[in-house]
């Protein structure tokens, strides 16, 4: 039986000349993993422009099963659709995606594991970045 496989098989194991042998039943793991939503700061001292950058983060997903292999963002602007926002590496846990001024976003996540499963997306509150106008305005 090859490791991580569904089966059933018998381990044989001896110790100090005593041996014994067990039958196990390896399952499938087929629960995906359950992500949190994603927080998004705005960093105090971040040079502002056209665009505002913006960290958006997310705790460890739970997975019961071979672990997590890594996570997708999408990110939602105006609601004109969901798009991937890059991350840097599969297991990154954030982003730093530069914002449009006067845009209305939204931003999701979800984790696969080890054995191919993929929860569902867990989505963060919608939020809106001032324009300029609005921002001297106050």
């Amino acid at each position: 039986m090859r490791p991580g496989t569904p089966g059933s098989g018998t381990i044989t194991a001896t110790v100090n000349g005593i041996q014994a042998t067990s039958r196990i039943t390896v399952l499938a793991d087929t629960t995906p993993p359950d992500a949190s939503p994603p927080i998004v700061r705005f960093i105090v001292g971040d040079q502002l422009g056209a665009t505002v950058p913006a960290h958006v983060s997310w705790g460890a997903a739970r997975d019961v099963g071979l672990g997590v292999a890594g996570y997708e963002l999408q990110g939602n602007s105006d609601g004109a659709g969901w798009a991937t926002i890059p991350s840097g590496s599969l297991l990154n846990r954030y982003a730093r995606p530069a914002l449009a001024r006067s845009g209305t976003y939204r931003f999701a996540v979800r984790a696969s594991d080890k054995a191919g499963n993929v929860g569902g997306f867990a989505t963060g509150s919608s939020f809106r970045v001032a324009d300029e106008e609005e921002v001297s305005a106050v």
